[in-house]
């Protein structure tokens, strides 16, 4: 198969990120628990592409430039969910960004900066690579 027949089977098998995209934008907090029989939506198209789509990883690694903050949230919790290797080197502008988001535990809800969420997130994936 040649890089254009490739690359335009990998941009059909990723229409999942656009999809994804908007309901990122839609929600209004970031899930960290899992999902259950698809509830809530943003959590669990999260780990649909997670688990089902991992050729799209460097689609979500050019989501982390996004204005919308939920959009970043929501791809770096993808990333972390594939354990992605992107996560160990995420750029400074990300680990600095300071847009409030607010995640959900359970029934309980936590403000942080953008910036906190990455950090925290990074700090994870290094920790898997070097225990």
């Amino acid at each position: 198969m040649n890089d254009s027949t490739s690359s335009t089977r990998m941009d059909a098998e990723c229409d999942i990120i656009a999809k994804a995209v908007q309901i990122w934008k839609k929600a209004q907090v970031v899930y960290q628990e899992p999902s259950w029989d698809g509830q809530p939506p943003a959590r669990a198209i999260a780990e649909e592409i997670a688990r089902s789509y991992p050729e799209c990883e460097q689609k979500l690694v050019d989501l982390l430039v996004d204005n919308h903050q939920l959009v970043v949230a929501y791809a770096l919790l993808t990333l972390e969910i594939m354990r992605s290797a992107t996560l160990q080197n995420l750029p400074p502008e990300l680990l600095e960004r300071r847009s409030n988001i607010k995640l959900m535990t359970g029934s309980i809800a936590n403000a942080m900066d953008l910036g906190g969420l990455a950090r925290q997130i990074q700090k994870r994936a290094k920790a898997i690579v070097n225990p």
